[in-house]
């Protein structure tokens, strides 16, 4: 992963700070999911919530990049959901959740972008043009929104190192 950004606890700050999200742990409005075929934090907590909801997906998954030199960089891949309730059979809801959650990914990423800027900050790697988004939901029992992904660059380098194999090349 990138250096020293944990993308777990980034986001649990930002769901605990984002006004539309304002996540306590008696107001859950942050999970986590392996991906989209595992929400099985959401699914279990979907009862209780209500609001906006902020779901990351917490299973690795990026690609090596050529460095124009003898090592790889890692670019790992992050993504979440931000979601929203509509009923299911009320579409003009359903499209209405989708462009609120769509809005509230625009502040999460003007945040991200400031915080960038400063030049110990592990977002310092975040790549701008990798942010895509997709429609998503409905999930459970009306969920609707946003899957937002992105990518880093991890500017630790791949580096090989003798001494970690037995035969020598």
């Amino acid at each position: 992963m990138n250096g020293s950004f944990n993308f777990e606890a980034y986001f649990l700050n930002l769901a605990i700070q984002l006004k539309e999200l304002a996540h306590t742990d008696q107001d859950r409005h942050f999970n986590r999911a392996k991906g989209i075929a595992d929400l099985d934090e959401f699914l279990t907590n979907q009862r209780t919530l209500k609001g906006y909801q902020l779901v990351i997906v917490t299973g690795e998954s990026g690609r090596f990049l050529e460095n124009n030199s003898d090592n790889l960089l890692n670019q790992p891949y992050y993504s979440f959901y931000l979601l929203k309730e509509a009923k299911i059979t009320d579409h003009d809801a359903q499209d209405l959740a989708v462009k609120e959650c769509k809005v509230l990914a625009a502040k999460v990423f003007s945040r991200m972008f400031k915080e960038r800027l400063e030049a110990s900050n592990p977002l310092r790697g975040l790549e701008r043009g990798s942010i895509s988004y997709n429609q998503a939901g409905p999930f459970a029992h009306g969920w609707f929104g946003v899957f937002i992904s992105f990518t880093m660059k991890d500017t630790t380098g791949i580096n090989y190192v003798a001494s970690d194999w037995l035969d020598t090349i």
